[in-house]
């Protein structure tokens, strides 16, 4: 998974930067790039398997990278991102250490409102995965690929080129990955 999040950094990166640097002299663009970290809540954790609650690993870190651009001109920008997000659930009297992973890429447009204001939507495509101990045995789950519509809004402000804001954003159509997530957004306006 390791060698995937590398890819989805660097692919995220180079479409980014492309169109920043090819561009950024054409007055008719608009190209913004965000860092994003907060938290995420996945809904309802299965316990099936296990001999305790671990509901824990619903809620967890994330941090991510996104761009948008388009012209100027254009009803709503291109909207790019990578996003990974973990938790680690510990159960000593159960026999428990887990810890979640997931990834998604997700693809789609962004609308800039006034005041700062932006929406967006798009399919995502996800990938998870859960491993460590459950009663001193090695135990690892990998989640089946999953595609699901990403909602999003947020709000800001441009001081000069840096961009700070809140993101808000919602998954839903999957089986098992379905989230709400709160974020800080830090990054880049050209």
């Amino acid at each position: 998974m390791k060698k995937l999040t590398l890819f989805f950094v660097i692919a995220i990166t180079a479409i980014t930067l492309f169109p920043a640097t090819a561009l950024a002299g054409d007055d008719g663009w608009d190209i913004n790039m965000r860092l994003l970290f907060g938290t995420r809540q996945y809904g309802t954790w299965d316990n099936r398997n296990f001999s305790a609650d671990v509901s824990d690993l619903q809620s967890q870190n994330f941090s991510a990278v996104e761009a948008d651009f388009g012209k100027e001109s254009w009803p709503a920008n291109i909207w790019v991102g990578y996003a990974q997000s973990a938790s680690n659930v510990s159960v000593p009297s159960a026999g428990i250490d887990l810890t979640s992973k997931n990834q998604e890429l997700v693809a789609g447009a962004r609308l800039h409102l006034p005041l700062g204001f932006y929406v967006s939507g798009g399919p995502a495509f996800l990938m998870g995965k859960t491993d460590g101990t459950v009663n001193g045995k090695r135990y690892s789950d990998t989640l089946d690929p999953e595609v699901g519509l990403m909602f999003n809004a947020g709000i800001g402000i441009d001081i000069f080129m840096f961009y700070i804001g809140l993101d808000a954003r919602a998954l839903t159509g999957t089986n098992k990955r379905d989230y709400a997530q709160v974020g800080l957004a830090l990054g880049l306006s050209f």
